[in-house]
């Protein structure tokens, strides 16, 4: 949860350096920019979920190869 929070912060930053700095802000300008940047954000956040997802499922393989792996077999 933090971690989203500190990606939409950056890029919420971003975005404001973005409008702000151009000199010849209009309101296209402003709309493109916000609409790069919710791509921007959304692409992000849908790699990190890929990512977690992927770290998890190998964990939860480890776990239980090495569960097998000390069994003790039944007689």
């Amino acid at each position: 949860m933090i971690s989203y929070l500190v990606i939409v912060i950056v890029f919420s930053v971003t975005f404001a350096i973005g409008v702000f700095e151009n000199p010849n802000f209009n309101i296209q300008d402003f709309c493109m920019n916000l609409a790069l940047e919710f791509l921007g954000l959304l692409l992000t956040i849908t790699v990190i979920e890929i990512y977690i997802n992927a770290r998890k499922e190998q964990r939860e393989t480890k776990k239980q190869t090495t569960k097998q792996k000390y069994q003790k077999p039944s007689l």
